[in-house]
């Protein structure tokens, strides 16, 4: 929650085995940062290990209220689209769960902290690597015990 609240954050990532409860956790953090009014939305999108752009820039989408053009095919046309409405939220929280590998926030439509100050991803990995290769600024493992 501190690193949720800390303005000079903007990419969280939350890692673990699997089973750990990432999932669990990320999602507690959506309804506690959307009861306290922190964020004005709070999109969750499953991601998996198998990336689909288009996929995600639906849920995504849909999750803000956001309908694409129907003769809109293209994801780069698609990821500008959702780039412009993005930035149109004041303060905006994009939960990425399940990630397995890098991913280019840009070509989903995600702005970076310097084209939207009020932007900020977390991410839940199963791997530390991939916190690392997408950049974020702070990693929380979460661990299981017994």
């Amino acid at each position: 929650m501190e690193a949720l609240k800390d303005n000079g954050i903007a990419m969280i990532g939350l890692y673990g085995m699997g089973g750990c409860g990432k999932t669990t956790l990320a999602m507690e953090a959506k309804k506690v940062v959307e009861a306290q009014h922190l964020f004005d939305k709070v999109p969750l999108v499953q991601v998996s290990s198998t990336v689909d752009v288009r996929k995600i820039q639906e849920k995504i989408a849909s999750s803000i209220g956001y309908e694409f053009p129907k003769n809109e095919k293209e994801e780069n046309d698609r990821a500008q689209r959702l780039l412009m409405r993005l930035t149109q939220e004041k303060k905006i929280l994009v939960i990425l769960d399940d990630v397995w590998q890098k991913l280019d926030l840009s070509a989903i439509g995600i702005p970076s902290v310097e084209y939207h100050k009020g932007c900020k991803v977390l991410i839940t990995t199963r791997l530390e690597s991939v916190c690392t290769l997408m950049d974020c600024q702070q990693n929380i493992q979460l661990q299981t015990y017994n």
